[in-house]
């Protein structure tokens, strides 16, 4: 009965996986190596169960120790205790579709420096790969047995697993499961009794391994006690044999042991100075928050951790979420404020060779550095829209105040309004100077 259950829940389990295996192995930015660098934070490549502990972390997904051993054995499939390349390749690519796992080998890799997160949608479906690692182990912890293949009448002369043999064990004990989830079991497990084994330690191992603890505790709590009585024994014993050969070198060579003491006295000594010089050494390095080699590295690293301390508290006491921490989007909005920074410097370097150079004073231009909308929080942009608008108020007040400008500047004018009289009444007359005048103005 435990057999029937535990192939049902292999089968189903694998689906889902397979599932996120085609979907991860078609997104474009998805690259075998690149992903396992991402894992792999030490750069090592060989990894241990801290370097996936660290991902899901990462991710918010919470597991047990128990889970963490079983995602751990799932991925070292040549069982050496270390996850490489290769075991991670063939972990994690589709089984069942050659065409989109050529497609996957085939991407083009690309950096990813140490504590840097994958693009959003890659580093989702992996995560999910894990979660969907997690629930399989739960749903076979609710197998109350482990499973003892020598029980089984599964196999053939062979000593191969069949449907045939599958589908006579089932009659035998009087169960039924689909030809389709035989056949599919069978592919898992290659119709291999060692792969199936395998399957099996990957699962249970952990629980007989939590039972051979507790059953070693007792036993080590009984014999902790004996130990320490022969220790004591062999001390009590060891104690007056030292004395009497003492007594006896000093007997047999009295200059010797003279010469011995002051010997003695120095050794003493300098190891009194040397335990002195790494107590000063410790308190020194306490004392000292910087490292030697690099004290200005050091300094930036402590000026990032106060900025980081800020943000943390204020986000806490706003109760805003704290996305500013995180690391692809912190690693990017310094590059990005960095490369901002280096080019101003240089902008402003330049200017002041320029007026070196001809001694005038040169007139600083103000700084073009606009940030990126992408990293703009919803208060910034309200900012800036506010500023705009102020801007349009104050041009359209200009243009305003010219127009007004230009009215009052023909009221005043030197020219003088005057009714014309009845000798002005044509638009043009003679006054006898030989020159022409518009009726009006004097």
């Amino acid at each position: 009965m435990n057999f029937c259950e535990f192939i049902q829940i292999t089968v189903e389990g694998e689906d889902k996986l397979e599932e996120i295996r085609i979907a991860l192995a078609r997104l474009e930015m998805f690259e075998l190596n690149t992903v396992y660098k991402r894992l792999d934070q030490p750069r090592q490549n060989a990894m241990k169960e801290e370097s996936i502990l660290e991902f899901l972390d990462d991710n918010n997904l919470q597991v047990t120790q128990e889970e963490l051993n079983y995602i751990f054995r799932v991925l070292d499939v040549d069982r050496d205790n270390l996850i490489t390349l290769a075991d991670f390749q063939q972990a994690i690519l589709p089984k069942t579709n050659d065409q989109v796992k050529d497609q996957a080998l085939n991407h083009k890799s690309y950096e990813m420096p140490q504590s840097m997160l994958l693009p959003k949608e890659v580093e989702a479906t992996l995560t999910a790969f894990f979660e969907q690692l997690k629930t399989n182990y739960n749903q076979y912890s609710n197998i109350q047995e482990p499973i003892n293949l020598n029980e089984l009448a599964i196999f053939e002369s062979e000593n191969l697993i069949t449907l045939d043999s599958l589908k006579n064990w089932l009659q035998s004990i009087n169960q039924e499961i689909e030809d389709q989830i035989l056949e599919k079991f069978l592919i898992i497990i290659d119709s291999n009794p060692n792969n199936l084994q395998n399957l099996i330690d990957q699962i249970f191992y952990q629980i007989e391994q939590q039972d051979d603890q507790q059953n070693e505790a007792p036993q080590q709590e009984q014999e902790q006690p004996k130990q320490n009585q022969i220790e004591v024994q062999d001390i009590n014993y060891s104690q007056p044999d030292l004395q009497k050969s003492d007594a006896l070198q000093e007997s047999f060579n009295p200059n010797q042991t003279q010469k011995q003491h002051p010997n003695q006295e120095q050794s003493e000594q300098k190891k009194d100075e040397k335990q002195d010089q790494i107590v000063q050494s410790k308190l020194l390095q306490e004392s000292q928050p910087y490292y030697t080699e690099s004290p200005l590295l050091n300094y930036y690293h402590l000026q990032i951790r106060d900025e980081e301390d800020k943000i943390k508290k204020l986000c806490d006491e706003l109760n805003i979420p704290n996305i500013y921490t995180q690391k692809r989007e912190e690693s990017g909005l310094i590059k990005y404020y960095e490369k901002e920074i280096a080019r101003e410097q240089e902008i402003c370097n330049r200017l002041f060779q320029e007026s070196r150079q001809t001694g005038v004073p040169s007139k600083i231009s103000k700084s073009t550095f606009t940030p990126d909308p992408l990293y703009l929080d919803d208060y910034q942009r309200e900012l800036i829209r506010i500023d705009n608008e102020i801007r349009k108020e104050a041009t359209n007040i200009s243009f305003l105040s010219s127009k007004f400008d230009n009215s009052i500047g023909l009221s005043t004018s030197h020219l003088r309004y005057e009714s014309p009289r009845k000798n002005q009444e044509s638009y043009l007359y003679d006054n006898f100077s030989g020159q022409k005048k518009q009726f009006g103005f004097q």
